[in-house]
């Protein structure tokens, strides 16, 4: 199984390739989170959109969303954290 994350301002996305074959074999999934969220309104739902991302060999994906940081006193919660548009509600303004 071969994995690769990335992230951008306070969300990190994990790529899972599952297959049969080695794992030497295989060449990593290709994550893409989506647009840059960098400003979002306070009180907005959020979606995340990790459709985009891919795996050179067409396995299917799992995705394991989570927040890298959250601004100070934050309560967000990443909802449908295990699909490809998992969704949260800004609470607090951060950087």
């Amino acid at each position: 199984m071969k994995t690769r994350s990335l992230s951008f301002p306070s969300v990190a996305l994990l790529l899972v390739a599952l297959a049969g074959a080695c794992a030497d074999e295989l060449l990593p999934p290709v994550a893409d989170a989506g647009q840059d969220l960098s400003s979002v309104v306070v009180g907005s739902t959020v979606q995340l959109d990790g459709t985009k991302s891919s795996d050179p060999a067409q396995l299917p994906l799992d995705y394991a969303w989570s927040f890298v940081e959250v601004p100070a006193g934050s309560h967000a919660t990443l909802e449908a954290s295990t699909t490809a548009k998992p969704f949260f509600t800004a609470d607090r303004s951060g950087k």
